[in-house]
């Protein structure tokens, strides 16, 4: 199936996508390189056209940044839903688990693209990531074997530990770069009044 055919019926069809998915024969590297990596860089591509009103050189480090951060939450994702599984009578299956990451983060992926119009487009995908939420509930009988009465407290469980992780990672991460980009110049400043 084509990563366009794919992303459009994981949107629009997640309920009948997933018992496709859970029957294709793959691996996580397959998966992030020919689905993820693609996907994840249209956020990142806006993020760059959007930082090079700041200069190409800031633009490009905050798009790097976020590429890599979608990348890697989604890789947790899929880590945490592997996890879980037992807690909530699902198997683990750690390719499951990394497909029902990966194709759940679709929505908020697609909508990065509207990160160009201010305010609205953040709106949007932050919406698209609670739709995502849903898909990923949508997949989790299918592909991890839990009951379909224990899949929403296990959505809910796996979204919120990686929104707590995601969160403390990107705090420590900006937090670097301010340091790193406003700490010199702090510097910089308290030097030239000294002179």
């Amino acid at each position: 199936m084509s990563l366009i055919d794919r992303a459009k019926n994981i949107i629009l069809t997640p309920a009948t996508e997933w018992p496709v998915i859970a029957n294709e024969m793959t691996d996580t590297k397959s998966i992030f390189i020919g689905y993820a990596m693609v996907l994840a860089a249209i956020p990142a591509v806006i993020t760059l056209f959007k930082g090079s009103m700041w200069g190409f050189a800031g633009g490009s480090v905050f798009a790097a940044i976020t590429y890599v951060l979608s990348l890697l939450t989604t890789y947790v994702l899929g880590l945490v839903v592997n996890a879980l599984a037992p807690n909530f009578d699902g198997q683990k299956d750690k390719t499951q688990a990394m497909k029902l990451a990966v194709y759940a983060s679709t929505p908020a992926w697609v909508a990065g693209v509207l990160n160009i119009i201010p305010y609205l487009g953040t709106f949007v995908v932050f919406l698209a990531w609670l739709y995502g939420a849903y898909v990923l509930y949508l997949g989790i009988p299918s592909l991890m074997k839990a009951p379909k009465d224990k899949a929403t407290g296990y959505a809910v469980v796996s979204f919120l530990v990686v929104m707590v992780i995601t969160w403390i990672f990107s705090a420590v991460v900006i937090g670097a770069l301010m340091s790193m980009f406003f700490g010199g110049l702090s510097i910089a400043a308290l030097s030239a009044m000294h002179h």
